[in-house]
């Protein structure tokens, strides 16, 4: 079964990074760019994994790892917070929100395949 990979980048480079870097691989990538088209995207999708920029408008991602989370159909999905190295996210909240894993911006490619590759295999 194909698994799905949802992106959630308010900002167009990196979204379009992600989409180069994952587009071709054996997962499906949909993308969505704020809090409301993020949250349809995975009512209507059930991702595996959700690649989240911690700074989306309006929720800064942790709202969405919390619904994500508390939800029965989306808990087992996995949850990759994307942050600014300039500005750390809270760790500690983040991980209670449901966020299981980490990525720095600015990200090489490689790095962001690896990440995805391992979340998708421990999901």
């Amino acid at each position: 079964m194909t698994k799905t990979v949802l992106v959630a980048v308010h900002d167009e480079p990196i979204r379009d990074l992600i989409h180069l870097t994952l587009g071709d691989r054996a997962w499906r990538v949909v993308e969505s760019v704020d809090d409301e088209s993020t949250m349809r995207m995975i009512a209507s999708t059930l991702p595996d994994l959700l690649l989240i920029d911690a700074d989306l408008p309006e929720s800064g991602g942790i709202r969405i790892a919390n619904s994500v989370k508390a939800q029965p159909e989306t808990a087992r999905a996995r949850i990759v917070l994307m942050h600014d190295k300039i500005e750390p996210v809270d760790h500690e909240a983040a991980r209670a929100a449901g966020v299981d894993e980490f990525l720095a911006k600015p990200f090489t490619a490689f790095a962001l395949l690896n990440k995805v590759k391992t979340m998708l295999e421990v999901g």
